[in-house]
């Protein structure tokens, strides 16, 4: 997966945000389905997942925070995803390695973006409704104008 994604430290505290290309998505992993996910099933799911993203028409998604609190290199973000041409909130939480390395997880409800769970084979494939998103990077310091 493709990711660009900007931290910025100003003056009325710190701000994350990060674009990501639909074009780029792809599935790493699948978990508790009744049989595991072969290849054919995963370029199906992915086919799948372009055309349910419409990357022609919603090129990317976007993530703003509202507020970010970092304490001994413990995050909580809190923010707003725009996905579909629909934002809703989302908070994230993770950590800051000594080098700047962020590493954050969510759950995301695809249902909340009208999204229905991929399913496939009568159901005997399918994914559910919450999905968990792993998002990892390194910390850019932008100098305020």
């Amino acid at each position: 997966m493709t990711i660009e994604d900007t931290v910025t430290i100003g003056a009325t505290g710190t701000v994350v945000s990060a674009t990501i290309a639909v074009a780029s998505l792809f599935v790493a992993e699948a978990h508790g389905g009744v049989k595991p996910m072969s290849k054919a099933d995963r370029k199906s799911t992915e086919k799948n997942m372009r055309g349910v993203l419409k990357p022609a028409a919603f090129p990317s998604i976007d993530f703003t925070s509202t507020s970010v609190d970092v304490r001994d290199g413990i995050l909580d973000v809190r923010g707003e995803v725009a996905l579909l041409g629909l934002s809703r909130p989302v908070a994230m939480s993770g950590s800051v390695s000594e080098t700047g390395v962020v590493q954050m997880k969510t759950v995301m409800t695809q249902s909340h973006w009208g999204i229905v769970p991929f399913s496939a084979f009568l159901g005997a494939l399918r994914l559910a409704d919450d999905v968990t998103v792993e998002v990892s990077g390194a910390l850019t310091p932008i100098s305020p104008e």
